[in-house]
């Protein structure tokens, strides 16, 4: 059978509209993050009026709608039903991108970067540190998502040229976010280990920490993380 009326069948039994066409220019960039899209085949979208709404391949996924009711405040989440390929062709398609194209140009001799996040775009240059406003911005933003996902766990798993960063969401780790800038590396962890009190020095030995959030953000929750660290 074909998946387009596969999709239209499962719309067709869940009571939800079929959306037939699917606009990069109406993709609602940072609401999810790229990876989770993918793995979910699942992509945020502005209706006209403003509204936001979810278009899914499986609405039968509970563990994804109960996800997506945190992201949209506790609110059931509009839905809409699609295929598959339709949702991964507006990545292959370069929708990533647009956010990058929106940033600011970097200044001469430097090469930066746009992060879509949630909220605001966080722009990398070559000269970050764990003290500029760049990364203090991203981190608040990586707990600030994790918390609105529900998320246990986060990981922060530092590579020779990436980072990789997972949230743990009921029971299930899974890549959220994955920043290919080896300039990021860092500043990224170190900046973790300052608001957890931690030595950033140490690399070599395991450390615990604690984070109280509420310390480093003027509009973030109230809420504490544990840190531990282990050497890589």
């Amino acid at each position: 059978m074909p998946p387009q009326k596969i999709a239209r069948q499962i719309a067709e039994f869940m009571k939800l509209p079929y959306q037939a066409l699917l606009i990069s220019d109406r993709v609602a960039l940072g609401v999810l993050p790229t990876p989770f899209c993918k793995t979910n085949l699942v992509v945020a979208i502005t209706e006209t009026g403003g509204e936001r709404s979810f278009v899914v391949s499986d609405p039968f996924n509970w563990e994804l709608l109960q996800m997506l009711r945190r992201v949209n405040g506790g609110k059931p989440p509009k839905l809409a039903v699609t295929e598959p390929q339709k949702i991964l062709a507006l990545f292959d398609d370069g929708v990533e991108d647009v956010a990058r194209a929106a940033g600011s140009a970097p200044s001469p001799g430097q090469s930066e970067t746009t992060y879509d996040l949630p909220e605001e775009k966080i722009h990398v240059s070559e000269a970050v540190t764990e003290q500029s406003a760049p990364v203090i911005r991203l981190v608040n933003q990586l707990i600030e998502n994790a918390y609105a996902m529900g998320a246990s766990d986060v990981h922060v798993e530092p590579g020779e040229n990436d980072v990789a960063v997972r949230y743990r969401v009921d029971g299930i780790l899974r890549v959220v976010h994955q920043f290919r800038q080896p300039q990021l590396i860092h500043p990224l962890v170190s900046r973790i280990k300052i608001m957890a009190g931690l030595d950033i020095v140490e690399r070599r030995l395991p450390q615990d920490g604690r984070i109280v959030f509420k310390r480093f953000s003027s509009h973030g929750g109230d809420y504490d993380l544990r840190v531990a660290t282990a050497p890589m």
